[in-house]
């Protein structure tokens, strides 16, 4: 069905290996699972063996990355960060919408909350999207899952949660967004605003006011002002054509 992994019997076998993969996936319960390890008679020694490791080291947080065919997974003690598909996908047969729930579908189903489409864009026959998370009504830009469906089947492509964190900031602003944008500079025509919490150099969630503009050659211009200084901590300004849509 669309929205669920596509996992061929001969595969099931690496996913017993690991309560992490199993849970990510929605395989079947215990129960279940026992039957189906003694009808196959896979011993825990024989799962091991079965799944192969594309990496042959441990990284942070417990992080180790696994293949099979052509899946690849990512897994730390949080749970699934990350997976995709190398498959070539065929001829698109659903549309961006139908995409759309699927993908935010299998987020909801994995306790994946207070998310909002922040970009979307599409590879070929597949549609990649990002959804960032938020907090008390600001979109956390430095917060977000990525993931990507494939519009031949449904499936989930790829999916990398490895920039997510389920827990607030405690990021507050702490000036009205008209006091914010007593910061921007002469000549600018505001188009748009929102709240916005994003990392600092040093890696500090910071609460700003993000002001989209144009200037007087008809660039987009971003500006960020920092909710509790009122003063400017980022400009970008747009040279080209962005290759995905902004949401």
């Amino acid at each position: 069905k669309p929205g669920q992994m596509t996992v061929k019997s001969n595969v099931l076998e690496y996913f017993y290996i690991d309560q992490r993969i199993l849970a990510f996936f929605a395989v079947p319960d215990e129960k279940e699972k026992t039957a189906f390890l003694l009808e196959k008679g896979l011993s825990k020694e024989k799962r091991a063996a079965a799944l192969k490791e594309a990496y042959a080291y441990e990284g942070a947080n417990g992080r180790r990355c696994y293949r099979t065919g052509d899946l690849y997974l990512c897994v730390s003690r949080s749970g699934v960060e990350s997976m995709a598909q190398s498959r070539l996908v065929g001829d698109a047969l659903i549309g961006e919408e139908e995409a759309r729930g699927i993908a935010e579908d299998f987020l909801a189903q994995r306790g994946f909350q207070d998310l909002t489409l922040t970009a979307a864009g599409y590879n070929g026959a597949v549609a990649a999207m990002v959804y960032s998370r938020t907090e008390n009504g600001a979109v956390c830009l430095d917060n977000c899952v990525q993931i990507a469906v494939a519009l031949d089947d449904g499936s989930i492509y790829s999916f990398n949660a490895a920039d997510y964190c389920g827990e607030n900031s405690g990021a507050r602003f702490l000036i009205e967004e008209e006091e914010a944008a007593q910061a921007l500079p002469e000549g600018l025509e505001l188009l748009d605003s929102r709240r916005v919490i994003r990392k600092s150099p040093g890696k500090r969630d910071l609460a700003c006011y993000e002001f989209s503009c144009t200037d007087a050659d008809g660039r987009q211009v971003q500006i960020c002002v920092d909710a509790a200084s009122g003063k400017q901590c980022r400009i970008d300004v747009q040279r080209e054509a962005a290759p995905s849509e902004d949401v």
